[in-house]
């Protein structure tokens, strides 16, 4: 297990005043009485004032064939507070169908989310931003940001 993190005079084991170790992991007991993992709690943000887990919403479009990854980030919207944008990595047979691809998406996130969680807009997930790392997702906030404009019409520049 975890036995803290490495710093210059040694390793630092960060638990709080009842000996636990503060994850920010958010998770649930399912009807089995098995523990869930639902996301991450610092990762949540508000969109007209309510929560959305990037988490929740990636799980269900890495379902959909032909994504073969995605990262959901909040987007800055003067309405809303922030919105979800999903950047998407296309399985190789299905690149040159983004339209139809983001159809299938928009589709299938209509039968199983709530309008808030929805993504705003879809991007190609950049390059760089390799799935097999873990992924910047600051970093991919800040690109969302700067190609998906404000209240924009949900394609990118």
């Amino acid at each position: 297990m975890f036995s803290g993190y490495l710093q210059n005079e040694g390793v630092h084991l960060p638990l709080n005043t009842e000996g636990w170790f503060a994850t920010r992991d958010l998770g649930c007991w399912d009807q089995n009485g098995r523990l869930c993992y639902k996301g991450r709690k610092d990762l949540l943000f508000r969109c007209g004032g309510e929560f959305v887990s990037p988490e929740e919403i990636e799980r269900e479009i890495v379902q959909i064939q032909g994504i073969e990854h995605v990262v959901v980030v909040p987007s800055e919207d003067p309405e809303y507070g922030k919105c979800p944008v999903a950047l998407l990595k296309l399985m190789e047979s299905q690149r040159s169908n983004w339209e139809k691809t983001i159809a299938r998406v928009e589709n299938r996130l209509r039968e199983c989310l709530p309008s808030h969680k929805r993504p705003r807009a879809y991007l190609p997930l950049p390059e760089k931003q390799s799935p097999e790392l873990k992924i910047n997702r600051k970093e991919l906030e800040t690109y969302a940001n700067e190609v998906y404009p404000v209240r924009g019409s949900g394609n990118p520049k």
